[in-house]
């Protein structure tokens, strides 16, 4: 969830920072840290967020799954990342390979 949203969630809902970390669970701290892009909620507190903001339970679903296969893509993508850095490694050591 970008920081932005976080905040016109908050401003939607008309609670302060406080308030918004009570009903959340966590520190005014981390709400603040949210909105400031510092760090950024977990699919869990995202979910937190829509329940609070009124989001029916299908399209929190669906937002669920689109999250998880967010996560699923970028694990691909580092492990096809780590897969060419090694192999340029291996090229770099060794170069009798043909690796690319």
């Amino acid at each position: 969830m970008h920081p932005d949203e976080v905040f016109e969630l908050r401003k939607k809902l008309g609670l302060t920072q406080t308030q918004f970390a009570d009903r959340l669970g966590v520190a005014f701290a981390t709400v603040n840290r949210w909105e400031n892009g510092h760090t950024k909620p977990t699919p869990r507190q995202v979910r937190a967020m829509l329940a609070l903001s009124g989001v029916e339970d299908r399209k929190r679903s669906q937002i669920s799954t689109a999250l998880r296969e967010i996560i699923r893509q970028l694990h691909v993508v580092l492990k096809e990342v780590e897969d060419t850095d090694e192999a340029r490694e291996l090229a770099r050591r060794n170069p009798r390979t043909n690796v690319q």
